[in-house]
């Protein structure tokens, strides 16, 4: 009876009820022309909220996981940094790349605690140099010692998997997190609803277009 009289009253009242946690997956590069973009403009990354019923965000952190001279085809591994999402769209925008959002998507908690353990990974492995960036990171990344991974398995291994990404940068890989989420039931189908998680993180300031997503 409780049920019914909760469901009646949010229908009357307009309102749905709000999801606990989310993942916004983005990605950058140069060019939205449909030709290859260059490597070195290329990041992709993710964004973890975590909302209440009243559509405030208790919670938020996001794996943006560099080197700290950037994209160097040679170099192998160098020392990490874990940007915040400001830090990463604010980068972006200095450079004047493109920038683009594939959700907001629902998860689960244990979806949620688990890319939160891997964010508080990669904070200790960049404060303490444990753990490096490497464009270049098939062999590296699973390397016991010395890892050193890209970014876009800074974010698969929040999900504790290791993907061949096929060669995928900029927003095609950013488009396959999606879609293999997605698939894998990481994520739930999008719901138009919920762009108002990213209205409630956006700096104004920073332009980025919203991808035609599952």
């Amino acid at each position: 009876m409780l049920a019914s009289v909760f469901l009646l009253s949010t229908m009357i009242l307009g309102e749905t009820p709000v999801h606990a946690h989310y993942i916004l997956i983005f990605g950058h590069q140069d060019k939205t022309d449909g030709s290859q973009p260059d490597p070195k403009t290329c990041h992709s990354w993710a964004t973890w909220v975590h909302a209440d019923e009243n559509h405030n965000i208790n919670e938020s952190f996001t794996v943006s996981w560099t080197g700290i001279h950037g994209v160097k085809f040679l170099a192998g591994p160098m020392p990490a940094r874990n940007l915040d999402l400001p830090q990463t769209l604010e980068r972006a925008t200095k450079r004047g790349l493109c920038m683009k959002l594939w959700g907001p998507y629902r998860i689960d908690e244990d979806r949620y605690q688990c890319a939160k353990k891997r964010h508080a990974d990669l904070e200790v492995g960049e404060a303490t140099g444990s753990l490096k960036y490497n464009l270049w990171d098939r062999q590296s990344r699973n390397d016991v010692k010395d890892p050193s991974f890209n970014c876009l398995h800074a974010i698969l291994d929040g999900n504790n998997q290791m993907v061949d990404l096929n060669n995928r940068y900029g927003f095609r890989a950013s488009q396959y997190f999606a879609d293999l989420f997605l698939q894998q039931g990481y994520t739930q189908p999008k719901q138009p609803e919920d762009i108002w998680v990213w209205n409630a993180l956006r700096p104004e300031q920073y332009q980025v277009s919203l991808a035609a997503s599952p």
